[in-house]
């Protein structure tokens, strides 16, 4: 789930922040998956829904996790999903949260 917070967090700043300027690649799901599966052999390993709850998140990885693909799917996803990022060396292992150090009581 590392990689997931992270590629969220990025996505966060992909959506609301100044690269909303650059040019999304978008087409059909059925598309998106099909090229993910042929060119990259990637399938889902994650999903979630955006802060607007009307779109879908994803994240397409290869069996070895050497490449991952995220994704926005619209509320008609036979007609628009868009390729937001990519990258290399998915991680899933879990998040040990910070140690605090405080007052000893």
């Amino acid at each position: 789930m590392k990689g997931l917070t992270l590629a969220l967090a990025s996505l966060a700043i992909l959506i609301g922040g100044p690269a909303q300027a650059a040019t999304l690649v978008c087409t059909t799901y059925a598309s998106v998956a099909k090229q993910l599966a042929a060119r990259h052999q990637e399938t889902v390993v994650a999903r979630g829904l955006a802060a607007d709850g009307g779109h879908l998140i994803e994240v397409f990885a290869s069996p070895d996790r050497a490449t991952f693909t995220i994704v926005m799917v619209m509320p008609d996803a036979a007609k628009k999903t868009c390729m937001l990022s990519e990258g290399m060396m998915w991680d899933e292992n879990p998040i040990s949260p910070p140690v605090q150090e405080g007052p000893t009581p």
